[in-house]
């Protein structure tokens, strides 16, 4: 177990992190209808569109020429997003 009161065992935290068998559904390549890159993607669904037949929208940054972005995305699915709008430039 990693207690946040000690030094992690990086070897630990390494396996943990890269075992994603278990895992429901994963994509560390995901990008947007743009090709856009989803960095630090964030998901949630409005409270009045909840369930499996509403979509999933998702906050991220997004880097481009050099400039970070804050997008937002939709999605049916958690693999095909399309890109709505961006919500901040020099975005951290």
């Amino acid at each position: 177990m990693i207690s946040l009161n000690s030094k992690p065992d990086w070897e630990e935290l390494a396996d943990k992190l890269s075992n994603v068998k278990k895992a429901e559904m994963y994509n560390f390549k995901a990008k947007d209808d743009n090709g856009n890159a989803l960095i630090c993607l964030k998901t949630f669904q409005r409270k009045d569109q909840e369930g499996p037949d509403h979509p999933i929208y998702g906050v991220y940054h997004q880097e481009i020429n050099k400039t970070f972005w804050l997008s937002i995305a939709e999605t049916k699915n958690m693999k095909d997003w399309h890109f709505h709008t961006f919500l901040d430039r020099n975005a951290s």
